[in-house]
């Protein structure tokens, strides 16, 4: 028996670095922000997550807290067969705007998550002003001359528009946890939120209460256009100017520019761009402290502002209508692959592709849109560096792309035109 314990003991210490090794390639990848969180994982088959138990699997992985709760609300197959499913976080039942977690696999087994979990730290989840007290807080801050409510006109509108004889636009709070955007910029607080129509002037808004203080935390125009002005706090280039796509969900780098489609999105370190996700945040300001995805996704503002000014060079300066001169989308894929110290026009797909580099920083600087952009304009008017084998060809390629490269971050930094 003792020989048998020693001889079971040197086996646990023999296949012990295999039982480490085996553990650590569960995980393929993983990617945190500058708080620490996690922000993207990639998995193998072996941590055989599944796809039904995702709630636990996020709890588990973010080393969330015992009160957080992750809800299903939304999920979906696509073509390939890959399910997505979009999961909400809640703090001790209370929804935390801005945290949301995706789960991506196949087959029933987690292949990989994106999102942004927010590590709640409050006092209380108890608010010492009630509704009623709160909402009188927004509407001195709003301060408008009428309110829709208070018009018999618009409640009857309201009552016929959603054929609900209940329906009012008189303000029902919803308690949170959100994000201070106004004095303590990204501290988490206990919220209550209220939607405020105004009929003088004509307004929807989104105003945010402190629930403990009654301090206005937070004003989200709710009436907007399809294109958005936003602001965005670029690596490269400032803080400059760009136009960015209002949805239900919030806003997305995406746009509609004379014509043309410009969307720039989120590849996840993948060189899969079919799984690829929209860039959001919940204001038009892309800027540190007002967009919770600053930290891990900054470079996607040089990318998409990117698009913008070289669009407007060609369409401006030299009459063209896109990179094809026939309007085609201009789609541009950030954190693209794993760490590439490159960025690629991709002949096939007619897409730029943008890596976040290894031993360089991420590869998305005006001048290098301007060059892969120059790439795809080749292809199109003369079929340069189609891979035919011409040394020449290539190298024209290569040249003329390099020159506009120049040209354009010159004129952008002439004609300083805004978005």
């Amino acid at each position: 028996m003792r020989n048998f314990t020693k001889l079971l003991f040197g086996l646990v210490i023999f296949f012990s670095p295999w039982l480490v090794t085996a553990q650590k390639t569960d995980t393929l990848e993983i990617h945190r922000d500058k708080r620490g969180e996690i922000f993207f994982a990639r998995f193998s088959q072996e941590a055989n997550g599944k796809m039904s138990n995702g709630n636990a699997f996020l709890k588990k992985v973010l080393n969330a807290q015992q009160n957080d709760e992750f809800r299903l609300y939304k999920e979906s197959t696509d073509k390939y067969g890959i399910a997505h499913k979009r999961y909400q976080q809640y703090y001790k039942g209370i929804k935390v705007e801005g945290g949301e977690y995706l789960l991506h696999g196949e087959k029933g087994i987690i292949e990989s998550i994106n999102g942004n979990y927010r590590e709640v730290n409050i006092s209380s989840t108890s608010p010492s002003l009630t509704e009623d007290n709160a909402l009188q807080k927004a509407l001195a801050y709003v301060n408008a001359v009428k309110y829709k409510w208070e018009d018999s006109g618009m409640e009857q509108f309201i009552k016929q528009r959603t054929n609900n004889p209940k329906a009012t636009y008189y303000p029902k709070g919803k308690l949170i946890i959100a994000q201070d955007a106004i004095e303590e910029k990204g501290v988490l607080k206990l919220a209550w939120r209220f939607t405020i129509s105004s009929l003088d002037p004509d307004n929807e808004q989104g105003i945010y209460v402190d629930a403990q203080t009654g301090k206005i935390i937070g004003d989200t125009p709710l009436i907007l256009d399809a294109n958005t002005p936003g602001t965005a706090q670029t690596m490269y280039s400032g803080t400059q100017n760009i136009i960015c796509d209002s949805y239900v969900g919030g806003f997305r780098l995406k746009e509609n520019r004379n014509g043309v489609n410009i969307q720039t999105l989120n590849s996840q370190n993948s060189t899969n761009i079919s799984n690829a996700v929209d860039f959001i945040n919940s204001n038009t300001n892309w800027t540190s402290g007002n967009w919770a995805g600053f930290a891990q996704d900054q470079q996607a503002l040089d990318a998409h502002w990117g698009a913008e000014k070289v669009f407007d060079y060609w369409h401006d300066v030299r009459g063209r209508n896109s990179i094809d001169n026939d309007g085609i989308d201009i789609l541009s894929y950030v954190h693209y692959g794993d760490n590439r110290d490159n960025a690629y026009w991709n002949p096939t797909s007619q897409v730029m592709e943008y890596g976040d580099g290894s031993s360089l920083p991420p590869v998305v600087a005006l001048d290098v849109c301007a060059h892969e952009f120059g790439h795809g304009i080749n292809q199109f008017e003369a079929d340069v560096g189609s891979g035919s084998g011409w040394d020449q060809s290539d190298a024209l390629n290569e040249g003329l792309s390099d020159i506009w490269g120049a040209v354009i971050e010159h004129w952008a930094a002439l004609t300083r035109m805004p978005g």
